[in-house]
């Protein structure tokens, strides 16, 4: 599973009926590059699915120095920690190129849970698999670091 895009797994076990009327529901975002799609600390606003270019996700340390997380690339899935948790976003996502991006907002999502409570629990399901991937993936990252110490 871990060679599997996180659009595709977003996506996984849902009908075509379904995949549609989700998608219907999104918006797509173009982004310059330069631009931040969020910031660290702003409200949650949904889930985001990169389509194309890249987002560099970006930290401050205590002194104000911007880190660089990492950068993604098309097919990656992000913000699903906020719009479920309705935490302040954990970083800041800034366009490395021109992007575009679809977002499903937290509205569509508890509607969704209201009134496809199917489509709502394979959803949330796939959006786990998703969280749950990173973890491991940020497990053994970890461990590698501790390691060449």
């Amino acid at each position: 599973m871990g060679s599997r895009k996180q659009d595709e797994i977003l996506w996984a076990h849902l009908t075509r009926d379904e995949l549609h009327y989700i998608r219907q529901s999104g918006y797509y975002h173009d982004l310059s590059s330069g631009t931040f799609l969020f910031q660290k600390g702003d409200l949650a606003d949904g889930i985001y699915v990169l389509v194309s270019g890249e987002l560099d996700i970006l930290d401050v340390d205590p002194q104000g120095k911007k880190i660089h997380l990492t950068t993604l690339t098309p097919g990656t899935v992000l913000g699903e920690i906020g719009a479920l948790t309705r935490w302040p976003r954990t970083a800041s996502a800034l366009a490395k190129t021109d992007c575009i991006v679809f977002q499903i907002n937290e509205k569509f999502i508890k509607g969704l849970i209201n009134y496809r409570p199917g489509v709502a629990t394979q959803f949330l399901c796939n959006i786990l698999t998703i969280m749950a991937t990173t973890i491991v993936r940020l497990t053994d990252d970890v461990s590698h670091l501790k390691s060449s110490k």
